[in-house]
Formats: structure tokens, C-alpha cells, sequence
């Protein structure tokens, strides 16, 4: 069975297969882990955990394109890097791909020219679930669990908010506008936000790459 075969809503309701079971690991078998590795461990759980989350309504339904019908959650790309990506929610080429910031060529190109790449990032969204609609103050506040472990785990240099509602998140009653490629003390969550409005805009990923390579710079990375 292929993945995208197993990452088909129906598929994985199908009780003749076997269950994702989490890897058992005490914290005795991991005092040989890097930093990074503790990380990836416990983001790893952390990602079984959203696959089965039924928090709010769009947990408890198929993400739906035409005949198409796949799980609708994504937690993050599992690469614990101290710069985040913080996005609104997967589209139907995330849900599809089971990858964050699908489909994005400019992004893409725009990293490479800065001699950077996904790889340098952790990517999620506020809220974990794919959605036709408009994402509401409910299923952000139901998700809100996962970016707080993810903040508290990683422990980001800097988070790098993509579009308005998205940044009101993390720095609620600030003007968007007026903080657009400035760097904004998150009141909610103590942590250091560069804003930008979409990741085709290339005037913002570029103003994004050279902020990064300037912290990489300053912190020997």
C-alpha cells in the first residue's frame, strides 16, 4: 500500500488496517540524544497526537476536493529548527501532499537564491486542519494547544508570521500593517515575530532571508 493510499480518509478508516501505535521511548534510552533529536522525538508524538485530534468539526470530517476525500490534519513538517513559519491552515495541496507550503516556487526559488531552504525552518499553521471556509476564533482557540508545546519545545529565535490573521494571533491588538517586515515582541507568547503578508510575495521572503542569514550569522549557525 502506498502512503498516499494510507493517507486517504477512507483508507484509514478501514478497520482491517493495522493502527498507528506510538514509539515507546523512556527518557532512560534517549541520554545520548542530541538536542535536536530529543526535539524531533517529541514533536513526532506531538504529530500522532493531531492526527487524531477531534477537537472541533474539522477534526471529525474528510477534507473533501471534488471525488478526492484525505485526512484533514497537518501538524508541522517535524524539523525542530529554531526559525519558525507559522502559516493560517493547509490548503488542499498540503492535505494532498501531506507537506507544509506546498505548490510555493517563489518561496522555494527565493530560499535558494539566499542559500537557505526548508530545511532551515519549522513550518506549521495556528490551525491543524484543512478548510474550505473561513478558520474561526473557535478552532484557533482548539488548536492553540499544539502551537504552545511547539513554542515551549523549540523554543524559536524567531517566528516568522504569514498573513494577518496570523499575526494577530501571536500579537493581538497590533496594527498588521504598521508592523510589516518589522520584528513585534509577541504579547501572548513571549516570543520575537517578523511579519509578512504571503509567501509569494518575494519582496517579503527576501526581507524574511536576509533576516534569517543575519541571525545564522550572529549565533554561529
Amino acid at each position: 500500500m502506498s502512503q498516499e493510499e494510507f493517507d486517504d480518509w477512507y483508507n484509514v478508516k478501514n478497520k482491517s488496517l493495522k493502527t498507528i501505535t506510538p514509539k515507546y521511548i523512556s527518557i532512560m534510552s534517549g541520554q545520548d540524544e542530541t538536542p535536536y533529536q530529543r526535539k524531533l522525538r517529541m514533536i513526532e508524538q506531538l504529530s500522532l497526537s493531531c492526527i487524531s485530534c477531534s477537537m472541533c468539526d474539522l477534526g471529525t470530517k474528510p477534507a473533501i476536493n471534488g471525488k478526492e476525500h484525505r485526512d484533514p490534519h497537518v501538524l508541522s513538517n517535524c524539523n525542530p529548527k529554531e526559525f519558525m513559519i507559522v502559516g493560517q491552515n493547509p490548503g488542499w495541496p498540503e492535505i494532498k501532499k501531506r507537506s507544509m507550503i506546498a505548490d510555493q516556487k517563489i518561496f522555494d526559488d527565493t530560499l535558494n537564491e539566499y542559500s537557505l531552504s526548508r530545511e532551515d525552518f519549522y513550518i506549521c499553521n495556528i490551525v491543524r486542519c484543512f478548510s474550505n471556509e473561513s478558520i474561526t476564533i473557535d478552532q484557533k482557540k482548539k488548536c492553540e494547544p499544539f502551537l504552545r508545546m511547539e513554542l515551549n519545545l523549540i523554543k524559536p529565535f524567531l517566528v516568522i508570521t504569514i498573513g494577518e490573521n496570523v499575526h494577530s494571533q501571536f500579537c493581538p491588538g497590533v496594527n498588521f500593517e504598521e508592523s510589516l517586515l518589522s520584528i513585534t515582541k509577541s504579547s501572548r507568547y513571549g516570543v520575537k515575530v517578523f511579519a509578512i503578508d504571503d509567501v509569494s510575495n518575494k519582496v517579503h521572503v527576501k526581507k524574511m532571508c536576509k533576516l534569517v542569514n543575519a541571525a545564522k550569522n550572529k549565533k554561529g549557525l
